[in-house]
C-alpha cells in the first residue's frame, strides 16, 4: 500500500459526507479497499497481518466538516495508522530480546491504569469531602510550624469603578470608614462597582494579587494601614485600603492557609481510605480463600 492515493481520496469523499453516515456507507469501501478478504468485516486498510476497520475511526470528531474535509481527515488517520504499523513491525524485528520486557511493562502499566481508575472513581463516590472549620483550625494549631510565610501577605479591601462614576467623593469617604458607612458602601458597590471586596478576613499573597488585579502595577509594600490609596488603570479607578500585613518568616494567618489545609486533610483522607480499601480486600479475599501464599521449599 502506498498511503492515501488520489483514488482513495475520491473514494473517501463519496463515503464520508458526515461522520454519522459511516455505518450506512461502509459497504462501498469494497470498491476502494485493496483487501477484499480481510479476517472480519470490511477493512479500510492493512499493514502486514493487521487490519484497520471502520469502528477504529469512531473516535474521530468530524463535527461540521464538509465531505472534502472529512475525507482529508480520514486520509490522514489512515496514513498515520499505516506508518505506525510499518514502524512497529520493524521495531519488533529489530528488538527481539526486549519484547518480553516491553510486554511486561505494558502489562504492569495497564494494571496500574485500571486499578488507579477504579480507586479514583470509588473515592469520588465515597470520600467525605466535608471539612468542618473546627477540623481545619485543629490542624493549623497542631502543625503551626508548617505555615510560616515565605512571602509577605496582605489583608485589605478594594473597589474598582469606572472613571467619572457618580458620587465618587462619597465613595472615598465611605470606603475609608467601612465600619461606620457599611450600608452606604454596600449599596454603592452593588450599583456601580465593577469589582469589589470588603472582607476583613481575606488575605492576599503575591499570586492572589496578580490574579485579582491583572495588569495593574503597584507595590503593596507602599500601602499604609487604614489609608486609602487610589490607582488609575486604563479607564478605571481602584481604591485600596490596607488592614494588616504579615511579613515573610512570620506564621501565616489561618484564613490565608485555610484552602491549603483543607486540601491536606482531604489528601490524608484519600491515603487512609485507599489503605483501608486494600486491607478490606485482603481480608475478604482471605475469608473467601481467593489467594494462597506459598513458602519456598514447602509443599
Amino acid at each position: 500500500m502506498k498511503g492515501w492515493s488520489a483514488d482513495r481520496g475520491a473514494c473517501a469523499r463519496r463515503l464520508f459526507p458526515a461522520w454519522w453516515a459511516l455505518g450506512l456507507l461502509l459497504p462501498l469501501w469494497s470498491a476502494c479497499s485493496p483487501e477484499q478478504d480481510s479476517p472480519e468485516g470490511e477493512a479500510l486498510a492493512r499493514v502486514h497481518d493487521r487490519y484497520l476497520y471502520a469502528d477504529d475511526l469512531s473516535g474521530i470528531a468530524f463535527g461540521e466538516l464538509s465531505p472534502e474535509d472529512s475525507a482529508a481527515l480520514v486520509g490522514d488517520f489512515i496514513d498515520r495508522w499505516i506508518k505506525q504499523g510499518l514502524l512497529l513491525k520493524v521495531a519488533e524485528a529489530n528488538l527481539p530480546d526486549r519484547l518480553d520486557d516491553i510486554e511486561e511493562q505494558a502489562r504492569a502499566y495497564r494494571e496500574s491504569l485500571l486499578t488507579d481508575a477504579y480507586l479514583q472513581e470509588w473515592l469520588e463516590q465515597n470520600l467525605d469531602t466535608v471539612v468542618p472549620a473546627t477540623e481545619i483550625e485543629a490542624f493549623y494549631d497542631a502543625e503551626r510550624a508548617q505555615f510560616v510565610l515565605e512571602q509577605p501577605v496582605y489583608r485589605f479591601d478594594h473597589v474598582v469603578v469606572e472613571q467619572g462614576v457618580v458620587n465618587y467623593d462619597s465613595l472615598q469617604l465611605w470606603f475609608g470608614n467601612p465600619e461606620r458607612f457599611q450600608a452606604e458602601l454596600d449599596r454603592f458597590c452593588l450599583l456601580y462597582c465593577l469589582d469589589y471586596h470588603i472582607d476583613p478576613q481575606r488575605w492576599y499573597g503575591p499570586r492572589e494579587l496578580k490574579r485579582s488585579f491583572p495588569g495593574v502595577d503597584f507595590d503593596p509594600e507602599q500601602l499604609r494601614t487604614e489609608r486609602v490609596v487610589e490607582i488609575r488603570h486604563q479607564e478605571r479607578l481602584i481604591l485600596l485600603r490596607l488592614r494588616e500585613r504579615r511579613a515573610s518568616g512570620e506564621p501565616g494567618p489561618l484564613n490565608y492557609w485555610k484552602d491549603d489545609i483543607r486540601q491536606r486533610i482531604l489528601n490524608k483522607r484519600r491515603r487512609e481510605q485507599v489503605k483501608q480499601t486494600y486491607r478490606d480486600l485482603y481480608l475478604e479475599g482471605q475469608r473467601r480463600e481467593q489467594f494462597d501464599i506459598y513458602t519456598p521449599g514447602v509443599l
